[in-house]
């Protein structure tokens, strides 16, 4: 059993890597995410519990979630639509 919450973002093929925050002025132990909509790092409201992209957000770039059509981009997304389901925001 998982200790974390699925997002959205795991799902997507906008996703990049892992950035380390010291990068980015905040504490050096936390590490943000970015993607293609959110070069800088995605935000909470998306990355955090039941985020949904599909529907445009403020300052995405015109980019929003594309179902990364993988084995591990559906699963991601199954297990994300499990736990959040219509509830997701």
């Amino acid at each position: 059993m998982s200790l974390f919450l699925p997002v959205q973002c795991l799902a997507c093929v906008h996703l990049h890597g892992p950035m380390i925050a010291a990068t980015l002025d905040m504490p050096a132990h936390r590490v943000v995410r970015n993607c293609d909509a959110f070069p800088d790092g995605i935000p909470t409201e998306i990355s955090g519990e039941g985020g949904d992209h599909r529907p445009a957000f403020t300052g995405d770039n015109g980019v929003q979630f594309k179902l990364d059509n993988t084995p591990s981009g559906r699963e991601a997304f199954n297990n994300w639509q499990s736990v959040f389901g219509d509830k997701a925001s």
